[in-house]
């Protein structure tokens, strides 16, 4: 049974998205290399492209992407991925506790069709969506 997720078409405030950005810039990332990109999607006409490959409709999302070219390598360990999770969790963490309602999306089909849609350069790399 997949349930039904609405969200409310008001608007955090500019306080508390400067908030959740802030607890993803805080977050830990392999040596510290931050290579999180996170991109601010609330305009109309970033938010008509989501609504082309993502069902659920919010009034700001959040792109998480990972910069590959300046992460931590290793090897064949690349620390983006894992880094922008942490990123995610500690935004989600903040959402949450400041009451704003959030869901994190990590569907590999989707991201691929958000790197196209938003025609991201070769080096930044999507890897989930917040919707706030």
């Amino acid at each position: 049974m997949t349930e039904k997720i609405e969200f409310k078409e008001e608007k955090i405030t500019k306080e508390n998205l400067l908030k959740i950005l802030e607890a993803g810039r805080l977050a830990p990332t392999a040596k510290n290399l931050q290579p999180q990109r996170i991109y601010v999607v609330e305009t109309e006409e970033g938010l008509n492209k989501l609504n082309k490959i993502i069902k659920y409709k919010a009034p700001i999302v959040l792109i998480i992407c990972g910069d590959i070219e300046n992460c931590y390598k290793e090897n064949y360990y690349v620390s983006y991925r894992s880094d922008t999770i942490l990123v995610a969790i500690h935004m989600i963490l903040e959402a949450t506790h400041l009451g704003i309602d959030n869901l994190w999306i990590n569907d590999l089909n989707i991201i691929d069709k958000v790197e196209k849609e938003f025609d991201l350069t070769k080096n930044i790399r999507p890897v989930s969506l917040l919707l706030l």
